[in-house]
């Protein structure tokens, strides 16, 4: 016998394996491995995202499912949106610098995907 779910019901259309342990809370939302904590709505079902441990869907509608954040099974969290910068004021100047980070000496952009 598997764990109990938690799914928010009452028309919300929400689904999970049976005794999976998932937490549905939102609406349309769909869990297709075990032990998965989804919210907001029309979470991203395809490829890697269906392993994701936890997810807050953006999506619109069935045929537009989205993610705004997602943490995969190694614990890595995406947040989707633009490049990230960082403001810092000198005196009376504000500077504006893309945030990078350096891998093996290679200076990458950070970006919110």
């Amino acid at each position: 016998m598997g764990k109990p779910n938690t799914i928010l019901k009452n028309g919300t259309k929400n689904e999970a394996l049976p005794d999976s342990g998932s937490v549905l809370l939102g609406s349309h939302l769909k869990s297709r491995s075990p032990n998965q904590q989804l919210y907001g709505q029309y979470n991203d079902i395809d490829g890697d995202a269906s392993a994701d441990i936890m997810q807050v869907g953006s999506g619109l509608s069935d045929g537009n499912r989205n993610n705004a954040i997602r943490t995969d099974s190694n614990g890595i969290t995406t947040i989707r949106g633009g490049q990230v910068y960082m403001d810092s004021t000198v005196g009376s100047i504000v500077l504006r610098v893309p945030v990078v980070i350096t891998t093996n000496n290679k200076i990458q952009n950070v970006y919110i995907d």
